[in-house]
């Protein structure tokens, strides 16, 4: 990992084995073909280009790569055209991780290493996040996407999985001692509650839980204009009514703000005392908004379960011109 000027070599139990200096503007690394640590390193104000310096397993500087896409990908054997720009495989940027349930938002965590790795069935990605107020370097691993079943869901920041033999008690959170958790158990949502003695205790036994602090994810598209027999561009609107398509979701909102978001239906032939399944499918939705040009549409939640919205068609009504 990476942070604060130095390049750093883990043990599996995430110990310091070795650290070497690097540029203060290091802000990810990524594992070329020959398994070399390519370290990634944002402009500063007077460079061109972003600078990456390549390293061996052992942390000896091996090379310097002063341009992305005239070295980095010539070296890979990939064309720096336009058009093979868009398969990147490392990014540079990194943003606070804000959990919310109103506008104003939180900062539970500032991302300060990003690095990715050939994983077994997909690329890791590892974060070092800092917590609890700056004092705390979380190292992180980003759970893969795909998930057996809705109890395997992982939607939770710095969190635990439990798997085994049904309990009330979820252990193991000592990190996150007197923080906030969200909590999902068996697939259902549980009512979020504060660790204490790095612990939780439920209301009900579960086999599988995942416990961690709670993020709210907001999907919020550009104005949607359409052409035809002229352009709503610049138009006044009201988008009366939404289709959102959805695939493996539960617990979404949607709205035209943060401050009016508005409760799906979500349960349709579930057994009572189970929670509503994870839907796929297409909800069809009343949009309470009101004309103008902009005509915002937002989705969002807080909730410790999976959202993929695939596509969203509005029915919107024209005034003028």
């Amino acid at each position: 990992m990476v942070s604060d000027g130095y390049l750093y070599k883990l043990s599996t139990s995430l110990a310091i084995i070795a650290q070497v200096a690097v540029s203060a503007y290091a802000v990810g690394i990524y594992f070329d073909i020959e398994d070399n640590i390519v370290v990634v390193c944002q402009n500063d104000v007077t460079a061109q280009s972003d600078v990456f310096y390549v390293y061996d397993t052992g942390l000896e500087f091996l090379s310097i790569i002063g341009d992305f896409y005239t070295g980095l990908l010539s070296e890979w054997g990939v064309d720096g055209s336009h058009e093979a720009r868009g398969n990147v495989v490392f990014w540079k940027g990194v943003v606070p991780r804000v959990s919310s349930t109103t506008t104003t938002r939180t900062v539970t965590g500032t991302v300060k290493s990003v690095a990715v790795m050939p994983g077994e069935t997909e690329d890791e990605v590892w974060v070092g996040v800092l917590r609890n107020g700056g004092q705390d370097m979380m190292i992180e691993k980003m759970t893969p996407r795909a998930f057996a079943t809705q109890a395997d869901c992982f939607d939770v920041d710095c969190g635990v999985r439990y798997d085994g033999d049904p309990t009330t008690t979820i252990t193991g959170l000592d990190h996150l001692e007197g923080q906030t958790v969200a909590i999902l158990g068996d697939g259902a949502v549980f009512p979020t509650q504060t660790v204490s003695g790095g612990s939780v205790t439920l209301t009900e036994a579960v086999s599988k839980a995942s416990v961690g602090l709670p993020y709210t994810y907001v999907l919020a598209p550009m104005r949607l204009d359409v052409t035809s027999q002229g352009t709503s561009q610049g138009s006044i609107k009201k988008i009366a009514e939404l289709a959102i398509s959805f695939q493996d979701t539960l617990n979404a909102m949607y709205g035209t703000t943060e401050d009016d978001l508005v409760a799906i239906e979500w349960r349709e032939e579930e057994a009572l005392g189970s929670p509503p399944a994870l839907f796929t499918g297409t909800k069809v939705e009343t949009l309470d908004s009101n004309y103008s040009i902009e005509d915002p549409i937002m989705i969002s939640g807080s909730d410790p379960l999976p959202c993929c919205v695939r596509g969203i068609v509005a029915r919107a009504q024209k005034t003028g011109r």
